[in-house]
């Protein structure tokens, strides 16, 4: 029987000690270049494989992230904006030899708190990754108080959280300022739920951009709905039924939902909305669209959950307005 290739071989033919070893093996940055080279020479020689099970119980790191969508699965992987925003911290955290874990809730701030809460008091993930934020958000308030890394994607109401965003009050303002150059006079505003960040945030600056033309608007204009294509469809015969001229959106697929029912009924109206996702791009109901850069946004998450000891707590990344007519 083959002897089994233990941590001690690669560090006597690296000619290196066990601890820089297991310091090259777990990614650390106090190795220099040289020495980790001959350590990842030594371990492809011998075909070491590292007992991840039994360094994660030596050093409590387990080396898993925890991803955390407020949605069900099907909702949650039918908008492209979290295909996007998943690929690129599961890519990211791979060059950081990481794993990722989804939690995945229904939106109710009990459930989510209550299966963070417990994959953290397990000892299960070394850190967490928040896709959203509600006004009063359990989870963050528990993550604020746990020694767990954390970095929010969204405006955590936090100066101590980490956190990666866009500037959505004033992306909406640009868009809607837009929308009011191609002749809107009389536009609606259609956000997810009211309780999230982002909502409350993208509602900011399309109360902005009407002030600032002078376009009168009150609490009847705004609307919020479901995050669904159905959602949007549904509401569009009460958008049809008070004359709206034009709708500013939160996201694509209640944008695209909207579109499909005025197309039914041979009306226009004009439409911007967020997130740029693919199926914005490949809609025959065109509409223009905010992208967020969903991409750049999960790889900013990452590194700054990898190194959170960074100056930079808050990031925020640009966004564009894509048109499309």
């Amino acid at each position: 029987m083959t002897r089994k290739v233990t941590i001690r071989d690669v560090a006597y033919l690296a000619g290196v000690s066990i601890s820089t070893v297991s310091r090259v093996v777990s990614n650390k940055v106090n190795v220099n270049e040289i020495t980790r080279q001959k350590v990842q020479r030594a371990i492809d020689k011998t075909g070491y494989e590292p007992n991840y099970t039994a360094r994660a119980l030596a050093t409590k790191n387990t080396d898993t992230i925890a991803v955390i969508i407020d949605r069900t699965p099907s909702k949650g992987f039918a908008n492209s904006f979290f295909l996007d925003i998943l690929d690129a911290i599961a890519t990211r955290l791979n060059f950081y030899s990481k794993d990722m874990l989804l939690v995945f809730s229904d939106g109710k701030n009990s459930t989510e708190y209550s299966k963070v809460k417990s994959l953290i008091q397990s000892n299960k993930i070394d850190g967490v990754i928040k896709l959203s934020v509600q006004k009063n958000d359990k989870t963050i308030n528990f993550l604020k108080e746990s020694s767990k890394p954390t970095v929010v994607v969204g405006r955590p109401n936090s100066k101590n959280m980490l956190s990666v965003n866009n500037d959505n009050p004033k992306a909406m303002q640009n868009a809607v300022n837009f929308l009011i150059k191609k002749g809107a006079k009389k536009p609606a505003f259609v956000g997810g739920n009211k309780e999230y960040i982002v909502t409350i945030d993208r509602q900011e600056g399309f109360e902005l951009a009407l002030k600032k033309h002078m376009i009168n608007y009150d609490e009847n204009d705004m609307y919020y709905v479901d995050f669904s294509i159905d959602a949007g469809y549904e509401l569009a015969d009460t958008l049809i039924e008070k004359e709206y001229d034009s709708v500013a959106c939160t996201d694509d697929l209640i944008a695209y939902g909207i579109a499909k029912r005025y197309n039914e009924l041979g009306k226009f109206i004009k439409i911007i909305s967020f997130n740029n996702t693919y199926l914005s791009k490949i809609s025959n109901l065109p509409f223009s669209s905010v992208d967020i850069n969903a991409k750049l946004l999960g790889r900013e998450a990452v590194d700054l959950i990898m190194n959170p000891q960074a100056s930079q707590k808050q990031t925020i990344v640009d966004t564009k307005l894509i048109v499309r007519s």
